[in-house]
């Protein structure tokens, strides 16, 4: 099997992520806490990635090779995500896997957890799962290496990864990326500070939600931020769904450079005009049914749009709405935009799919010789795309009433429920039923490590492994 491309850049990869662990680091030294773990990480991150380069030649990137790359970083970087919580002692009961399932919830930016008492956690290590989704938010160590890697790598690492390509060329994406997400990570940290919270805390709640990740460093995010840290916590969640490729749009101001409505359009593309339609619809919604019930709208508005960007805060408890669940879910299943921190199959592809059923009836209706392009209003897409979304969104269907069916029947979870936590696990999302602790089962935390896995690189990494896999068994290693 020639994964020699695979393990060169999986190596740097590590390398990148041993440097990006030295930050836990200071921050124990700062607090004065246990620093080894981090250290120790660290270490063994930069020492296998070194390994892994440098035994590794490296050979230019192919499609099934960038896929293996893909899978293997994540379960790589999970493996070694779980020494922090072994080496401090976090769990007392199913320790590997529940650390194992912890770091898998930080790296996909899902914020599921097993913990119940965040705040007694220390804090270098809040500081650790808040920066592990920071990096995993818009897969900056996937877009290191599409500034490292050659054009054609860079081409195909970004198909796979869901880039899309800014400026002249793949090592400008990287820069702009970069530049506009650091700058929206201290713009939030700066607001946020004004509001009186805990520069800490500050930093750790920018850091998961500009990621769209949601590990919260508060056990009660509801009494611990006022009312302007919640608005500036919906605006950054808001910020974190939207493609970075209309963030660069607009601050370049292009946006406003032409006069006709057609040709804004196109610069910020049908997917951004949709989502933010969809957005005021369902915050128009949210605002009536909480007047007739006389419910907090702002609470209600804060937790709708973090189902909406998959971000994962919430105020209050979700028992407390489960007559919403079902909303809820929808809208955590659908996710942000495309080439954003936010997760769930992205608006893009809802939007291709409500093209593409119509077009099904068209087709069938017209006599067989006559040709109909498939059209979101005047550009033409690509037959491909269907296919792979309506793949997706069967895959994810499929796969959550599949694994809630083994919640329920097998271990008495109300299925409900159990369809909640599986969508949140496979959409990155976060948001909990309640049911997600370290007394659940191992083979049910196993199933939400698989949903956060697959929800995170997507099905096709994962089958084409598997496929690819299956070959080399057949034939007897001869490849």
């Amino acid at each position: 099997m020639k994964l020699e491309a695979s393990f060169h850049y999986l190596g740097i990869l590590l390398q990148f992520n041993g440097i990006i662990l030295i930050f836990p680091t200071v921050v124990a030294l700062i607090y004065n806490e246990e620093f080894g773990a981090f250290s120790l990480t660290a270490l063994i991150s930069l020492i296998l990635g070194f390994l892994f380069s440098n035994f590794f030649k490296r050979k230019e990137l192919d499609n099934i090779s960038a896929y293996f790359l893909v899978f293997l970083a994540f379960i790589f970087l999970s493996l070694l995500g779980l020494i922090p919580y072994l080496m401090l002692n976090v769990f007392d009961k199913d320790i590997v896997l529940s650390s194992f399932f912890e770091s898998v919830s930080g790296y996909t930016t899902t914020g599921l957890t097993l913990i119940n008492d965040v705040e007694s956690l220390p804090k270098s290590l809040i500081f650790y799962r808040s920066i592990i989704q920071w990096i995993g938010g818009i897969s900056i160590i996937f877009l290191f290496l599409v500034f490292i890697s050659t054009a054609k790598e860079a081409r195909i690492l970004m198909e796979i990864s869901g880039f899309e390509q800014i400026g002249f060329s793949p090592k400008e994406t990287f820069l702009t990326v970069m530049r506009l997400y650091i700058f929206y990570t201290l713009i939030f940290i700066f607001l946020l500070y004004l509001t009186g919270i805990d520069i800490f805390i500050t930093i750790n709640l920018v850091f998961a939600g500009i990621s769209t990740g949601g590990f919260v460093p508060l056990n009660d995010l509801s009494s611990g931020i006022n009312l302007p840290a919640k608005i500036i916590i919906m605006f950054m969640m808001f910020i974190g769904s939207i493609s970075f490729f209309i963030h660069y749009r607009f601050w370049r101001k292009e946006t406003f450079k032409f006069k006709k409505i057609r040709e804004i359009k196109r610069i910020l593309n049908y997917e951004f005009i949709g989502y933010i339609y969809w957005i005021f619809l369902i915050f128009s919604l949210t605002i009536i049914l909480s007047l007739i019930l006389k419910l907090d709208v702002v609470k209600n508005l804060f937790n709708i749009l973090s189902a909406i960007t998959t971000t994962g805060y919430f105020l209050g408890n979700i028992k407390d709405i489960s007559g919403m669940i079902i909303p809820l879910l929808l809208i955590m299943f659908i996710g942000g935009c495309y080439f954003s921190t936010s997760s769930g199959i992205k608006f893009l592809r809802f939007i291709i799919l409500l093209v593409f059923f119509p077009w099904i009836i068209k087709r069938h209706l017209m006599p067989v010789r006559i040709v109909l392009p498939i059209k979101l209003r005047d550009k033409i897409l690509n037959e491909r795309d269907f296919i792979f979304a309506s793949f997706l969104v069967l895959f994810g269907i499929t796969s959550i009433f599949f694994f809630s069916i083994i919640f329920s029947t097998c271990y008495k979870i109300p299925y409900d429920y159990a369809v909640f936590e599986i969508t949140s696990a496979f959409t990155n999302t976060g948001l909990s039923s309640g049911i997600t602790n370290v007394d659940l089962p191992s083979v049910l935390k196993l199933i939400l490590i698989f949903q956060m896995i697959i929800g995170r690189i997507e099905v096709m990494p994962f089958l084409v492994v598997v496929f690819e896999i299956y070959r080399w068994i057949t034939s007897k290693g001869r490849y």
